[in-house]
């Protein structure tokens, strides 16, 4: 079954499948960032074989996070969201309270419709801080990067760049404690020490660091 163009409700989807309804607009937990509001996409196909749902033009509208991506999937059994991974690729585009990020593959993970921690992967994925960018931009880039919910913090991994303000941090493993203009180094050995350059307070910085996402 395959429909184009189809706005895809949580409820209508969960019903077809023979799934019972998720609650939803519960309460975040302490430290969350909300529940799902809402979810749609372009098109959706069953896998009944698999028990697998496939999306295309997908988007997640939650509390105090939104997602976009060309493409997403789960199995059929998790889409109340309660438990279990989804995951997305393609143009991914993502903003979790203040930051903003951009992907090409990402796997998140969801309990009780909250969203508990993401991995996501490109060439390279940009991130940024905007509630930090009034004391100075705050992006970066890295072959992977982690978040943690319950820890408000983004890991940076592989060949990493992070600019807080007028410093720029390069190397294999950083870890960036969200809204707060703090970041340490990771638990992963690097072949490379880590190397903080000055760069210049010009708007223009951002540019030198391909595919940073823009503040929305």
């Amino acid at each position: 079954m395959f429909m184009p163009k189809l706005l895809v409700s949580q409820a209508a989807l969960l019903i077809a499948c023979g799934f019972s309804l998720p609650a939803i607009g519960q309460a975040p937990a302490a430290g969350g960032l909300g529940s799902i509001r809402e979810w749609e996409s372009d098109s959706f196909t069953l896998d009944r074989s698999t028990n697998t749902m496939a999306f295309d033009g997908f988007r997640i509208v939650a509390e105090r996070w939104n997602l976009s991506a060309d493409k997403a999937s789960a199995f059929a059994d998790r889409l109340n969201f309660d438990a279990g991974e989804w995951r997305f690729e393609g143009n991914i585009r993502v903003t979790l309270d203040s930051a903003n990020l951009a992907a090409d593959r990402a796997v998140f993970q969801f309990r009780d419709q909250q969203l508990i921690s993401a991995e996501l992967s490109g060439n390279p994925v940009a991130f940024e801080d905007t509630v930090a960018a009034e004391n100075g931009p705050v992006f970066g880039t890295a072959n992977e990067l982690r978040y943690d919910n319950a820890a408000g913090t983004v890991e940076l991994l592989g060949t990493v760049s992070l600019t807080v303000g007028p410093y720029r941090t390069t190397g294999c493993d950083l870890v960036y404690f969200l809204g707060e203009e703090e970041f340490t180094t990771g638990s992963a050995r690097c072949t490379e020490p880590f190397r903080t350059v000055i760069v210049p307070n010009d708007s223009d910085q951002r540019a030198e660091t391909n595919g940073t996402p823009s503040s929305q």
